[in-house]
């Protein structure tokens, strides 16, 4: 099972840590289920100076996607910098889920205009 969110500060999965680079990034993590318990098996994170949300997410086969809004003049995605547009844009991710290893982001689009972008996604 996968999850995506955000965090401040220090996010702790399990024995995972993650750190903030400002206010709040967003968070993707895998849950393993053994039934009667779970675990975190990895976490990834992405940000920068201000606010970064998560708000969708979507999976096939080993691919997932994540989607939301950053507030931060430049966001980083495992070194792939988004640079904002204006108060807010969207972004779209792409992470790649190869085990218990957190896996890098493969890419990250960002589209927006001057004034604040919002996201809504539809099945």
């Amino acid at each position: 099972m996968y999850v995506a969110g955000s965090f401040s500060s220090t996010g702790s999965f399990g024995s995972n840590l993650v750190f903030s680079a400002g206010n709040q990034d967003l968070f993707v993590t895998r849950l393993t289920d053994a039934g009667a318990t779970s675990s975190f098996a990895w976490v990834q994170r992405a940000g920068g100076a201000n606010d970064e949300l998560a708000t969708s997410l979507v999976v096939r086969g080993s691919a997932v996607y994540v989607a939301g809004s950053f507030a931060s003049i430049a966001a980083n995605f495992s070194g792939l910098i988004l640079a904002n547009n204006g108060n807010a844009d969207l972004f779209v991710a792409k992470l790649t889920d190869a085990g218990t290893t957190a896996p890098a982001f493969n890419w990250a689009q960002r589209a927006g205009a001057p004034a604040s972008t919002r996201l809504r996604l539809w099945p």
